[in-house]
């Protein structure tokens, strides 16, 4: 079993599973799975810059003052 933090990479893993996958003649399954995994890396991608760009937005209302309850 794997443990976390382990030196197995995701790019490993996704390798070993598409060279394994032609090594038994799968080429569409070798393929498919490449293209998921670089499917699911440009969805990653594109989230976080969405999420760097809402907590941007929201530091930018963050008040440069405040008024301390009198």
């Amino acid at each position: 079993m794997i443990k976390s933090g382990s030196y197995f990479a995701i790019e490993t893993l996704m390798s070993v599973a598409a060279i394994g996958a032609l090594f038994i003649g799968a080429t569409a399954e070798a393929a498919m799975v490449l293209l998921l995994f670089l499917i699911g890396e440009r969805l990653e991608g594109w989230a976080a810059s969405r999420a760097r760009q809402g907590v941007s937005a929201l530091m930018a209302l963050k008040p440069e003052t405040r008024h301390a309850p009198a």
